[in-house]
């Protein structure tokens, strides 16, 4: 995915952490408190193509619920966030409905480039705001 994107000589660090871990981060770095399944750091260095991209954060637990919701295994949903994550590093942004579009497009690019067929309800529940981890 990064040689795709022109960033084969990156880092990206990836770290699997609890609700509780991932609600302090959101609330810390978003102002956000409340759990949720993805947050990505920019490194600040994303123009410079030997430097590490950003550290990913993917909260297991909602990864866990999202993948019985999605009846996908935790891997499937733990790969989706990655990618997800890793397009927000490289400056995709979901906030305005074009941009959620622009990233769904990529997303499935990705996912066609490493020949994963999912269903489209994969796509279904994109946000986590969207489930709250109390309906899990």
């Amino acid at each position: 995915m990064l040689a795709w994107a022109g960033r084969q000589n990156t880092k990206i660090s990836i770290e699997l952490c609890s609700a509780d871990a991932i609600r302090d981060l959101n609330r810390t770095y978003r102002g956000i408190d409340a759990a949720t399944d993805v947050l990505t750091f920019p490194s600040g260095m994303e123009d410079q193509a030997d430097w590490p991209l950003g550290d990913i954060a993917i909260c297991a637990e909602v990864a866990s619920a999202q993948a019985k919701l999605r009846r996908v295994s935790f891997a499937q949903e733990c790969a989706f966030l990655t990618i997800h994550g890793i397009l927000h590093l490289l400056g995709y942004d979901d906030e305005s409905p074009e941009e959620l579009r622009r990233m769904m497009a990529a997303t499935r690019e990705v996912l066609r480039r490493m020949n994963i067929e999912l269903e489209e309800d994969w796509f279904s529940i994109y946000r986590q705001e969207e489930v709250s981890l109390e309906q899990r």
